[in-house]
């Protein structure tokens, strides 16, 4: 350890060494009790290394030199202390570093100080659960659509206006069975039918509490959301969601136009401009419920590997984003349901912020000859347990002969 030839420094302020001592020993706790005659000591670890040094700056500029050491004992945290005797160690200041000056020795200032090891402190850190608050935030903004759903509902009157929310309910949710009969796992697509058929079994009952029937249809969605098969399915069911909300979202305008065209006509019948507004408020809550769905969905994906790469969880990321800043701007939602859709929003944003950091990067590597994937997966990672990975990922026909073009891979 020892080496003359280092020239000895703190923070990277050099000074000359004279005599040094180490403080070392254990954390020991001598255990004495009344009457009893053998004592006992518990070991609690190794006590912390102090370095005791005593050391000088010399020459015609050493008035700045001590200005430097000064400040570097003065500076907060720990620092590097590199010696002549213990080599390179991370260390602390401990109390205070003593200057002395005399007449007899010109040009010259001594210091004693005593170092004492350190280390960077590795205790647990809190971490926000960010897949947590996007759940949370996909229930305030189902509560918040619900509500709104309920809000502008309204079926007193003839029969049709009960029918026609009811034809248009069954609707919607057989267009998520069909999604979930392409997307979810076979274990849990049973319960999802069940689900529908009680629903559609009892819809016009459950509209006569409209809360009710949302409870319904969301929890088909929450149960869609959290089902979905492992892999490539996430990709296709955020999809599917999407293609739910744009079709609700396509005769907004018709449905806007033909409201206001009834409401000025002082010959529309009744029924007519309720119907619009009774078709406007479930298209509402079925593209709403269909956003906070793909946003579950993402947040699985992301937990469950199938995302694999931190482009990828930001593209479906952009695509959620997208249909809630089009649903804030177009649809133009109650002050709540916008306050609940924004934090959705923020939810989803923080979310993939923080886990995609921790996500794969893709990046593209271009072998110079036809390879055997063996080779290529352990040229690239080190690993040829992954040539399986790269053979897939890039569509190779014959894993012996791996093409000399760019390939995708992940880092």
């Amino acid at each position: 350890m020892s080496d003359p030839s280092i020239i000895a420094s703190f923070r990277g302020v050099e000074f000359r060494t004279t005599d040094t001592g180490l403080g070392v020993g254990r954390r020991n706790v001598l255990n004495e009790y009344p009457l009893r005659d053998t004592p006992y000591v518990d070991d609690l670890g190794r006590r912390a290394r102090k370095y005791n040094v005593k050391g000088y700056v010399l020459g015609d500029d050493y008035l700045q030199q001590r200005q430097d050491l000064q400040a570097a004992f003065e500076e907060g945290g720990p620092g590097e202390l590199v010696h002549p005797r213990y080599g390179v160690v991370w260390v602390s200041l401990l109390g205070e570093a003593q200057f002395d000056e005399s007449h007899r020795e010109g040009r010259m200032s001594r210091f004693t100080a005593t170092f004492v090891e350190d280390a960077d402190n590795t205790q647990p850190t809190g971490q926000t659960d960010t897949a947590a608050d996007l759940e949370r935030a996909a229930d305030g903004s189902d509560d918040a659509a619900g509500v709104a759903y309920a809000d502008a509902l309204s079926l007193s009157g003839p029969q049709i206006l009960t029918d026609l929310v009811a034809d248009a309910t069954v609707l919607d949710i057989n267009t998520l069975t069909s999604a979930a009969d392409l997307y979810v796992d076979s274990s849990s697509l049973g319960d999802i039918l069940d689900m529908a058929g009680s629903a559609i079994g009892q819809v016009a009952t459950l509209l006569l509490k409209p809360l009710t029937m949302v409870a319904a249809l969301r929890g088909l969605y929450v149960e869609f959301a959290a089902s979905i098969r492992v892999g490539s399915a996430s990709g296709g069911a955020l999809n599917a969601m999407r293609d739910v909300n744009k079709g609700a979202l396509a005769n907004l305008a018709a449905l806007t136009a033909a409201r206001q065209a009834a409401a000025a006509s002082p010959l529309a019948p009744a029924t007519t401009s309720r119907t619009l507004l009774n078709e406007a408020a479930r298209a509402e809550l079925t593209r709403r419920l269909a956003i906070s769905t793909q946003a579950r969905i993402l947040a699985v994906a992301i937990s469950d590997d199938t995302v694999a790469t931190a482009q990828q969880a930001t593209a479906m990321r952009d695509q959620v984003v997208d249909q809630i800043d089009v649903e804030l701007e177009q649809a133009d939602p109650d002050a709540g349901t916008a306050r609940a859709l924004s934090t959705l929003r923020a939810a989803i944003v923080r979310d993939v912020a923080t886990r995609a950091e921790l996500l794969k990067q893709r990046s593209t590597y271009t072998p110079l000859a036809v390879l055997p994937s063996l080779v290529l997966a352990h040229r690239i990672y080190q690993d040829a347990s992954r040539a399986d990975e790269l053979v897939q990922r890039n569509g190779v026909r014959h894993p012996a002969f791996v093409p000399a073009q760019p390939l995708e891979i992940l880092l």
